[in-house]
C-alpha cells in the first residue's frame, strides 16, 4: 500500500462513515508518546474516529506517518470490541485477531502481505499463551550456540526477569525448585515461538509454565543474519527457580 493508495482508501472510509449516518467523525493526531498534538505539529500517526453520542463506536482507522502502516480497531459504545487489523510495510506483515471485552482473545494470525502464514498467537483474556510458526519456518531455522548468550542483551534479559518472573504460588507452597529448559525458535522479528519444555520430569510443571510465560513476553531476542537478512534461529534457555 503506497501513500496514494492509502489516501484514496481513507477517503473511501470517510465517505462510507457519512453514508452510514455516524453522528460524528474526528481526525486526531498523536506523537510517539501517544499524546494528542495539533495537525501542524510533528506527529507519529493520526486516527479517524467515528462517534455516537460522544462515545467511540465503529471502526477507528489509525494511520502511521513514517512507516505507512494502517491499523483498524473496533469499538462498541466506547469499548474495544471486535476485529483488529494491522498492516505494516516496515516488516511486510498483516496481523488479524479478535478483541473481546477489551482484551485479545483466541487465535491471532500473522501473515505476509500476500496472506501467506508466518505464525499464530493464542490468547486467553488478553494473556499470550503460545506462539507457533509454520512448519516451513521451523524446518529452515538454523542451529546456533547452546546458550542464549549471543542472542540477547544480558542486562536487558535480567531486567526482564526481575520485572516479570513470578514464583508460582503452588511452587512456594510445596517447595518446588529446579531448572527449567526450553527449546524454541527465534523468529526473524526477534519474537520467540514453538517453545518445547525439554526436561520434563525433572521439575514441576507449574515452574515450566511460568518459565514459558516469561520467555514469550521477551521480544528482544536477536536472530542470526544471513546474506544481510534475518533468519529464524533455534535456541534453548534455562530459567532457575530457587526458594530463599
Amino acid at each position: 500500500m503506497n501513500a496514494r493508495t492509502l489516501f484514496f482508501t481513507l477517503s473511501y472510509f470517510l465517505i462510507a462513515y457519512t453514508l452510514l449516518g455516524q453522528n460524528k467523525v474526528d481526525t486526531l493526531y498523536f506523537d510517539n508518546n501517544g499524546t494528542e498534538v495539533k495537525k501542524t505539529a510533528p506527529f507519529l500517526y493520526y486516527e479517524i474516529r467515528p462517534q455516537k453520542r460522544g462515545k467511540l463506536d465503529g471502526t477507528v482507522y489509525r494511520v502511521y506517518k513514517n512507516r505507512l502502516a494502517l491499523e483498524t480497531i473496533n469499538y462498541k459504545k466506547g469499548k474495544l470490541e471486535g476485529e483488529y487489523y494491522l498492516k505494516q510495510l516496515a516488516d511486510s506483515t498483516i496481523t488479524k485477531g479478535m478483541i473481546t471485552k477489551g482484551l485479545r482473545e483466541g487465535e491471532w494470525t500473522i501473515t505476509d502481505l500476500y496472506g501467506t502464514p508466518y505464525y499464530t498467537e493464542n490468547y486467553t483474556e488478553g494473556v499470550l499463551k503460545d506462539r507457533s510458526a509454520t512448519e516451513e519456518i521451523i524446518t529452515e531455522a538454523v542451529e546456533s550456540d547452546t546458550t542464549l548468550n549471543s542472542s540477547y542483551n544480558t542486562e536487558s534479559w535480567n531486567r526482564h526477569l526481575v520485572a516479570n518472573l513470578r514464583y508460582p504460588r503452588e511452587g512456594t507452597r510445596y517447595g518446588y525448585e529446579g531448572e527449567v529448559w526450553h527449546d524454541f525458535i527465534i523468529l526473524k522479528n526477534g519474537k520467540p515461538s514453538n517453545l518445547v519444555w525439554t526436561n520434563k520430569g525433572e521439575v514441576n510443571e507449574v515452574l515450566a509454565a511460568e518459565a514459558k510465560r516469561v520467555i514469550l513476553l521477551y521480544n528482544d531476542y536477536q536472530p542470526i543474519y544471513k546474506n544481510g537478512a534475518p533468519i529464524a534461529t533455534k535456541k534453548k534457555i534455562r530459567i532457575v527457580f530457587r526458594l530463599k
